[in-house]
């Protein structure tokens, strides 16, 4: 029998809301700190074929006209997540693709009108040395928790996302939040 400290089991139940759930992400981590989080976008390019990760490209029909978009969550002094969404605008729904080319934030509250089912295909843990794209950043912890998986229209992959949470910075955000209501 295990027995676990606050702490732990915390942590334990954050990992696994993080990596199985297969919702928005914004809302989970928002349930989990109880407070709205901001969106921080640091990219939102066009992005040629080639200069895509060959899992990212395999995942999308023929005809590529790529978006990549580099993001993170926050609250005031932490960032929670930071998320790389590829999209192909061939495969979106016409208006879907213009107001995602149009840079219409978030991505969640614009699929909330469309007939979506999330594919996790990878879970772990990745070191930030090997998160590249975030290196000109300031990542802070020395892992991340990892999500990958695809946003499906019907039979077609419309959105890849990367996601890595700061798992410690989400649990210190939900016990400061927990303390602050329930003090002990």
């Amino acid at each position: 029998m295990t027995i676990y400290t606050d702490n732990e089991q915390e942590q334990s139940l954050i990992t696994d809301l993080l990596l199985q759930t297969d919702g928005t992400t914004t809302r989970t981590i928002e349930i989990i700190v109880r407070n709205q989080v901001n969106i921080h976008v640091y990219e939102h390019d066009r992005a040629a074929p080639e200069c895509i990760p060959e899992e990212v490209r395999q995942a999308f029909p023929a005809g590529r006209q790529f978006i990549r978009r580099l993001s993170s969550l926050t609250l005031p002094g932490s960032v929670l997540s930071y998320n790389i969404v590829y999209a192909n605008l061939l495969s979106l729904p016409a208006d879907l693709a213009r107001q995602l080319d149009n840079r219409q934030f978030p991505l969640g509250k614009l699929l909330a009108e469309y007939p979506t089912r999330r594919e996790i295909t990878e879970t772990g843990i990745e070191h930030r040395n090997n998160m590249k794209e975030f290196s000109p950043y300031h990542l802070s912890a020395p892992t991340y928790l990892m999500k990958k998986y695809k946003i499906m229209g019907g039979d077609s992959c419309w959105f890849y996302l990367i996601e890595y949470y700061d798992r410690d910075a989400i649990v210190r955000s939900a016990s400061r939040i927990s303390s602050a209501f329930f003090p002990s």
